[in-house]
């Protein structure tokens, strides 16, 4: 970094280097004031990314394939920018403006943050619901085989009952007619 740098410029330059991580760069592939020369012009880049490994989509830039992007933080000109994309992949201007709003869209985020970890509590909640109601329905599919098995019992006693009955009553019946016969007699 410049020593002769602005507190914003370098606050650029950190946003620049979180969208070249955001892109695929790792730390070594980030350079920070990275000079290229574009014909007999000497051109300083304020910070890029170079991968030969990343995919670019389009033509082998000067790099030799992979993938390079470039971002110009601040005030920069047209011209520079311009010629930056015959050696970059992805030429990115980051103005001075973009503070203000990024402290804007900060507050925006931090909103839609809170929303999130609101609607990822209620999740958990919901999910413990789920699991709590599903262990009711178990517990309830047990009671029922339950009750079904005791009323198949019920049934089979009753006819149990209902048969020794009908055995017993005709027995009864054999001793009482065996009964008038011997009286008879």
């Amino acid at each position: 970094m410049k020593t002769s740098e602005t507190e914003k410029h370098k606050k650029l330059k950190l946003l620049g280097r979180v969208l070249l991580k955001d892109k695929g760069f790792l730390d070594t592939e980030i350079y920070e004031e990275y000079k290229i020369l574009i014909g007999r012009k000497n051109y300083v880049v304020d910070i890029c990314g170079i991968n030969p490994n990343l995919y670019s989509g389009h033509r082998r830039n000067i790099h030799g394939g992979g993938k390079a992007v470039a971002i110009e933080c601040g005030h920069t000109n047209a011209e520079k920018l311009t010629n930056l994309k015959l050696f970059f992949d992805e030429v990115l201007h980051l103005p001075y403006g973009i503070i203000s709003l990024d402290s804007d869209l900060r507050e925006t985020l931090q909103g839609y943050i809170t929303k999130i970890k609101s609607l990822e509590k209620e999740i958990i909640q919901l999910n413990q619901v789920i699991r709590d109601r599903e262990s009711d329905i178990k517990s309830l599919e047990k009671r029922i085989k339950l009750h079904a098995k005791t009323m198949m019992i019920a049934e089979l006693l009753k006819r149990q009952a209902d048969r020794d009955y009908f055995t017993y009553s005709r027995h009864d019946e054999k001793i009482e007619a065996l009964s008038q016969i011997l009286d008879n007699v």
